[in-house]
C-alpha cells in the first residue's frame, strides 16, 4: 500500500517534467503514453475513488444505560439520557437498539491522560485567554465546573459555570424527531472580567470509534466529499484534517492559492457500522466561524473522532511598525453567534455516505435552501475572448476568440450533431480578461466591440444556446475602473486591505465590501437589460465569505451571507437563470447552474475514499458542471468520472493559438484552440449524452461500490449507471461493461 502511494504522489512530477516543452499537439499523447505505463487499480484502490465496503462487524451488544444517566426525553424513534455532573449524554435509537454515547464507558481502559479524560467526559470544552494573555483550556471536568439542569419538555437546558475562567454559559439539548439539537445562545454567554473566550467545543467526542474492532467511517465535506474509513489505511496521518467553513476568514489571513478542495457544506458524519447506525450533523448557526477536524488514531488518542471549534475570537498578525514587524494579538470584541447543532440520527439503509447526502438534500428542499431547476444535459464551453499584455510604455490587448469565431464554432458543432451547449464568453470587457475587475462594459473592440458581442447573443438565443457572459462582483484590479479604493475594499482586522499581491502579470487585487458588489450586480443587470443581454456567469461571489473591519462599519461573514442571498436574488429576478462558479449552499436558491463543481477530494494522508456526497445532494435540482477537461491528464478516467457522478462535461476554449499568449495573465494555457478539441468535444458528447440525458431531473438514490474500480449509480426513474474503471470487463447476473467504459441499465437488480 505504502508503494502505491508513492507512486501516485510521483505520477503528477512525471507528468509535468514529461510534457514540458512539447508542442500541443504532442503533449496529450505524451501524457496518455505515461498514464498507460501505470497499472490502473494504482487510480482506482487510491482514495480517490469510492472503495468497497470492507466485512460488516456485527452491532456489538449494547450495556444497560445506569447511573449517573438519568432519563431526560424519549419519542417513538429516540431515548436521551444525561448525566447531570459533566453533561454527557447517551441516546438510544429504539429501532436498533443502539447507544449513541458522548464520552467513553469504563474510561480508565484507553491510553488518556487525565487532562483528555477530562476533554472526553465533558459536553463543553472553552479556550480562553487570561489576564496574563496566556492561552488556556478548561473543560467542564477540569476544576469541578457547577452545573445546574433544568429538565424541559424535549431534554434539558443546562448552567454551566467554568470554575477556573469564571466564564459562565448555557447549554441546551432537544430529543427531535430527527434526533439531537446542540444550542448555546450567544446572550446566554458571560466571560466574567477577567478572562477572555476563544473557542468552544461541543460534545468534541459523540460517535468517537476505537482503532480496532469495527467497520465504518467519518465523513468529511471535503470536495466532493471524502471518507475516513476505520482500519490501517487511515492510520498514516501525523496530523488531523482541519479546515474552516466556507473557506478561511480573509480579514484574519491572507488569500491562498492552495490546491486544496473548499469545505462548501457545513456537515459532517460518522457510521458505525454501513446500513446499520450513523449520525449526521448539520451546523444550522455559529458555521461561519467554525473549523472542522478529524482525528485517528495516533494523533493524539487512539480513537477517531470528529468535531467542530466555534472561534469566538480569532488570532491575528498585527503590524506595529513601517518595516511590517508586529504581534500577534486576538480580537479584543468576542464574535456573537449562537450555535446551533442538528445531529440527524440514522439507521438500516440511511446509514451511509448516501443516506447522510438524500437527508441533508431533503432538508435543504424543506428549508428552502435548494430550490429545482431544470436540469437539462449540455457541454459546457467557456470561451477566452481577449488578454490584456503589460507594456514597457502602455498596455495592449491580445484577442483569442472574436465573436464571430464564437458563432463559426457553434455552426460546426451543430452541423456535427451537438445543438446542447451552454456559453461563457469571459475576457469581453474592454482591456481584456485580467486587471480590469470589477469594470463590465464597454465590449473589447478587438473582439468584435458591443455589437458583435449582442449579435452574437441573439443569434445564440434563437437557435436556444445561452450565452453567458462572465461577471465578478467581489474582485477589483488596482488601476480598474468602477470602484473607490479608498472606500469600497473590506479591511482585516489589522485595518489593512484584503488583497491578493501584485504578481508578474496580475496588479494587486482587492476585495469589495459585500454591499459593494451587491450595488455592482445590480448595476451590472441593469446594463445587461439595456444591450438586451440577459445571462451572467458569476465569479468568486458565490463562495468567498470575507469579514469587514472598516472603523465604525464592522460586517460579519454572517452579514455579508445576508448581502449575497439579496445579491443572487435579485440577478435571479433581473437576469436569465444565473451561473456561479462553486457556490456555498447559501447561494443555492439563487443559482441555476453550478460550474466547476468539485470531482475529487483534497488527497489528504488519512482519507481513504472520494464519495460524490455533493453530487448526491444536487442531482436532479441543480445542473452542475465540470472543471476544464483540457486541463486533466487522464482524459478517459475523467470521462468515466463524469458518467459515475452525473456532471456535465466543460472546456476552455479559444480561437486562436494559446501559445499568442505567452505573456499574459493566461500564459499556463497550453492546449485551448477549438480546432484541436473539437473532435474530442464531439466524442465525449456523444458517449455521455446517451446516457446522461436518461436522467435529467433525476436524484441520485444510491451510489456503491460492486467491485473494485466498479461503481454503480441508481436513480430515482430506477436506471442505473454502471462505471467500469478496471481493465477487465465487468459482469454480473444483469450487467454487462467492457473495461474502462460505463452502461445504463434499466430496473438493474444488484450484483
Amino acid at each position: 500500500m505504502y508503494k502505491k502511494w508513492c507512486l501516485l504522489l510521483m505520477i503528477p512530477l512525471v507528468l509535468s517534467s514529461s510534457v514540458a516543452g512539447a508542442t500541443e499537439g504532442t503533449k496529450e499523447q505524451a501524457v496518455e503514453e505515461i498514464i498507460a505505463e501505470v497499472p490502473q487499480s494504482i487510480f482506482y484502490e487510491s482514495n480517490q475513488f469510492t472503495q468497497t465496503t470492507p466485512d460488516q462487524t456485527e452491532q456489538a451488544d449494547q450495556e444497560k444505560i445506569g447511573e449517573p444517566y438519568e432519563l431526560m426525553a424519549e419519542n417513538d424513534r429516540l431515548a436521551l439520557y444525561a448525566d447531570p455532573k459533566t453533561l454527557a449524554i447517551k441516546t438510544l435509537n429504539k429501532k436498533t437498539g443502539y447507544v449513541w454515547n458522548s464520552g467513553l464507558d469504563n474510561i480508565d481502559d484507553y491510553r488518556l491522560n487525565n487532562t483528555w479524560q477530562q476533554f472526553v467526559q465533558s459536553a463543553v470544552t472553552i479556550d480562553y485567554i487570561d489576564q496574563r494573555g496566556n492561552s488556556k483550556t478548561e473543560s467542564i471536568q477540569t476544576n469541578s465546573s457547577q452545573t445546574m439542569v433544568t429538565p424541559t419538555e424535549t431534554g434539558f437546558r443546562a448552567f454551566i459555570l467554568f470554575i477556573g475562567s469564571n466564564i459562565e454559559m448555557t447549554l441546551e439539548v432537544d430529543l427531535t424527531e430527527e434526533g439531537l439539537s446542540f444550542h448555546i445562545p450567544n446572550e446566554k454567554i458571560d466571560e466574567g472580567k477577567r478572562n477572555l473566550l476563544t473557542s468552544i467545543q461541543l460534545y468534541p467526542f459523540l460517535g468517537a470509534s476505537f482503532k480496532t474492532g469495527q467497520e465504518g467511517y467519518m465523513m468529511i465535506p471535503d470536495g466532493s466529499g471524502a471518507l475516513i474509513r476505520y482500519g490501517e489505511k487511515s492510520q498514516f496521518a501525523d496530523a488531523p484534517f482541519s479546515a474552516s467553513m466556507y473557506g478561511r476568514d480573509l480579514s484574519f489571513s491572507n488569500p491562498s492559492g492552495s490546491m486544496n478542495q473548499p469545505v462548501s457544506l457545513p456537515v459532517y458524519g460518522v457510521v458505525h457500522g454501513t446500513n446499520q447506525n450513523g449520525l449526521l450533523t448539520v451546523i444550522e448557526s455559529g458555521e461561519h466561524y467554525a473549523d472542522l477536524s478529524a482525528y485517528t488514531p495516533g494523533v493524539s488518542t487512539d480513537f477517531y473522532w470528529i468535531t467542530p471549534k466555534f472561534h469566538y475570537r480569532y488570532n491575528y498578525f498585527q503590524p506595529t511598525s513601517r518595516d511590517m514587524s508586529g504581534v500577534n494579538v486576538y480580537q479584543d470584541k468576542r464574535n456573537e453567534f449562537d450555535i446551533n447543532m442538528q445531529v440527524h440520527v440514522l439507521e438500516n439503509e440511511m446509514a451511509d455516505y448516501t443516506g447522510m447526502a438524500k437527508t441533508y438534500r431533503e432538508k435543504l428542499l424543506a428549508d428552502g435552501d435548494l430550490i429545482d431547476r431544470e436540469d437539462q444535459y449540455k457541454v459546457r464551453l467557456e470561451y477566452l475572448g481577449s488578454e490584456m499584455k503589460s507594456g514597457l510604455l502602455w498596455n495592449s490587448v491580445v484577442p483569442v476568440t472574436t465573436a464571430d469565431q464564437v458563432k463559426s464554432h457553434v455552426d460546426e458543432l451543430q452541423a456535427s450533431g451537438l445543438s446542447d451547449l451552454f456559453l461563457v464568453y469571459r475576457g469581453w470587457t474592454k482591456g481584456g480578461q485580467s486587471n480590469t475587475l470589477p469594470a463590465t462594459f464597454p465590449v473589447e473592440k478587438d473582439i468584435g466591440g458591443e455589437k458583435a458581442l449582442t449579435d452574437l447573443h441573439d443569434e445564440l438565443k434563437d437557435d436556444g444556446i445561452p450565452l453567458y457572459l462572465y461577471s465578478d462582483f467581489t474582485s477589483a484590479n488596482k488601476g480598474a475602473k468602477g470602484y473607490d479604493g479608498s472606500k469600497d475594499v473590506a479591511r482585516k482586522a489589522n485595518s489593512q486591505l484584503i488583497l491578493w499581491n501584485e504578481t508578474k502579470y496580475f496588479n494587486e487585487m482587492y476585495f469589495l465590501k459585500p454591499g459593494v458588489s451587491k450595488e455592482h450586480a445590480a448595476d451590472s443587470a441593469e446594463e445587461f437589460s439595456k444591450r438586451g443581454l440577459s445571462r451572467m456567469a458569476v465569479d468568486s461571489t458565490g463562495y468567498l465569505l470575507y469579514s469587514d473591519f472598516e472603523k465604525d462599519k464592522e460586517s460579519t461573514r454572517e452579514e455579508a451571507e445576508a448581502e449575497y442571498k439579496e445579491l443572487f436574488a435579485s440577478l435571479g429576478e433581473n437576469t436569465d437563470a444565473p451561473a456561479v462558479y462553486n457556490p456555498n449552499p447559501y447561494a443555492w436558491s439563487g443559482t441555476y447552474h453550478y460550474l466547476n463543481i468539485p470531482m475529487y477530494s483534497s488527497n489528504y494522508m488519512m482519507t481513504t475514499d472520494t464519495v460524490p456526497f455533493l453530487q448526491i445532494v444536487l442531482k436532479g435540482f441543480i445542473p452542475y458542471y465540470s472543471g476544464y477537461i483540457n486541463f486533466q491528464s487522464n482524459q478517459q478516467q475523467d470521462l468515466l468520472r463524469l458518467a459515475e457522478y452525473g456532471v456535465y462535461p466543460s472546456y476552455y476554449v479559444t480561437g486562436e493559438s494559446p501559445e499568442v499568449l505567452a505573456d499574459t495573465a493566461s500564459y499556463d494555457l497550453f492546449t485551448t484552440q477549438f480546432s484541436v478539441w473539437k473532435e474530442d468535444i464531439l466524442s465525449k458528447n456523444n458517449r455521455l449524452s446517451e446516457v446522461l440525458k436518461q436522467v435529467e431531473n433525476e436524484t441520485i438514490e444510491q451510489h456503491e461500490v460492486v467491485s473494485p474500480g466498479v461503481a454503480a449509480v441508481t436513480y430515482s426513474n430506477g436506471k442505473t449507471i454502471i462505471v467500469n474503471y478496471t481493465m477487465e470487463k465487468y459482469e454480473d447476473e444483469n450487467a454487462q461493461v467492457e473495461p474502462m467504459e460505463f452502461e445504463i441499465f434499466d430496473q438493474w437488480e444488484g450484483a
